[in-house]
């Protein structure tokens, strides 16, 4: 717990992350302490594994309080979001399958 991380984003710009919750296989989360977006003045996110016997149950939790420019443009960065989630999910997949 505690450590950070650099995710950028095209579009949307690059978010430095503290984890505030981490346990292998089941759980992770983690607050924004730095953005160059400015889309979002704060956030966070909660990803929870469970395994239900087909394979791994996601439920993803994402809490923002967006800029003015943020709330302006939603709907255009919600649209963005879902895509990058989608493109992602095999990718975590393969990640949880071979660990």
């Amino acid at each position: 717990l505690g450590d950070e991380r650099i995710v950028a984003l095209r579009m949307l710009g690059r978010f430095e992350e503290r984890f505030i919750a981490w346990t292998p296989g089941e759980r992770f989360a983690f607050s924004m302490i730095g953005t160059t977006s400015p889309l979002v003045k704060r956030m966070g996110e909660d990803y929870q594994l469970t395994a239900d016997g087909k394979g791994t149950r996601l439920a993803w939790t994402m809490a923002a309080e967006p800029s003015r420019l943020g709330n302006a443009s939603t709907p255009v960065t919600r649209f963005i979001t879902k895509r990058m989630i989608r493109r992602g999910i095999p990718t975590l997949d393969r990640l949880l399958t071979t660990n």
